[in-house]
């Protein structure tokens, strides 16, 4: 899955006896979106690029094998998986330049 960050909602940015997490959308350049969550050491790492990056114009993630989950009258969900997932932010992949040069045009 591939999309800019177009909100970020709920953040637990501390572990303790709470595990991290971090839920945000992610809008694709056809204007669909996506709720996806992270865990663990991909919330940490998105949050670390966030929090390091705020002026840097549009966030891109890219996620690989990723878990995407739909249940009852809930919309679309993706999420890491807790070892297999690869997490991409604003990285320099064929894909995210090919995205951000999409997204210029539009």
């Amino acid at each position: 899955i591939i999309g800019a960050v177009d909100e970020i909602g709920y953040t637990q940015p501390h572990s303790g006896s709470r595990k991290i997490q971090v839920s945000f959308n992610l809008r694709d350049l056809s204007d669909n979106v996506v709720k996806c969550t992270l865990w663990e050491d991909y919330a940490t790492k998105f949050l670390n690029f966030n929090n390091n990056n705020s002026d840097a114009g549009p966030t891109i993630v890219c996620m690989k094998y990723a878990k995407a989950k739909q249940e009852g009258k809930f919309p679309l969900t993706v999420s890491n998986t807790w070892s297999t997932t690869e997490l991409f932010i604003n990285e320099g992949l064929p894909e995210i330049d090919a995205f951000k040069k999409k997204l210029v045009s539009l």
